[in-house]
């Protein structure tokens, strides 16, 4: 499951892509976090058990210890919904076998982890160039950290480049498939238009 984080709602609302599935979307303003995930499946229960897969890999993953088990026994007695006010609310929501789930904090004390850096590594899985890319991502609290990743894996015949994009979704640091390294920081590059 591939994760996001947006420090703003306006941030996440300028996304295309905004309903991709199996992406879980952090947004993070004012005192208040939010978690969106949309996924095709048969079942409730296991697009939660989706979600949480996907959160129990993110820097918030503590925030919500406990939450997965009380979801599903909310559900296992016909509760879909809950909000509690000035506390939190969350909803799974299912049309069509897509199911659309929402979780968000009320008073969320910002930390330094609100800071992050992604890394995602484009690779050929064979070696074969042309052949359909697959991608690795891995996020960081700082610039620094994340572009020794990036150089630790810049290697090989399937190596097909690295970006690593900061908390607002720009391209700051790149290696190209010809090991090129381009740093954006002066200028970051707007990835999502």
């Amino acid at each position: 499951m591939k994760i996001r984080y947006f420090y703003s709602m306006s941030e996440y609302e300028n996304i295309k892509s905004l309903f991709d599935f199996d992406i879980a979307d952090f947004v993070i303003e004012n005192n208040k976090i939010c978690v969106d995930f949309t996924t095709e499946c048969k079942k409730a229960k296991t697009a939660v058990k989706r979600l949480f897969k996907a959160i129990n890999n993110s820097k918030y993953n503590e925030l919500f210890d406990g939450w997965e088990e009380s979801i599903l026994e909310s559900m296992e007695n016909g509760i879909y919904r809950q909000y509690e006010e000035n506390e939190f609310a969350w909803s799974v929501t299912e049309f069509d076998d897509v199911f659309y789930i929402y979780i968000k904090f009320f008073n969320y004390k910002p930390t330094k982890n609100d800071t992050t850096y992604t890394v995602t590594r484009f690779y050929y899985p064979h070696g074969i160039e042309g052949e359909s890319m697959e991608t690795t991502v891995k996020e960081f609290d700082t610039l620094e950290k994340a572009i020794k990743h990036a150089h630790r894996y810049a290697k090989g015949i399937r190596f097909a480049g690295v970006w690593i994009e900061n908390q607002s979704l720009e391209l700051v640091y790149e290696i190209t498939s010809d090991f090129e390294a381009i740093d954006h920081t002066e200028n970051p590059i707007k990835i999502y238009q």
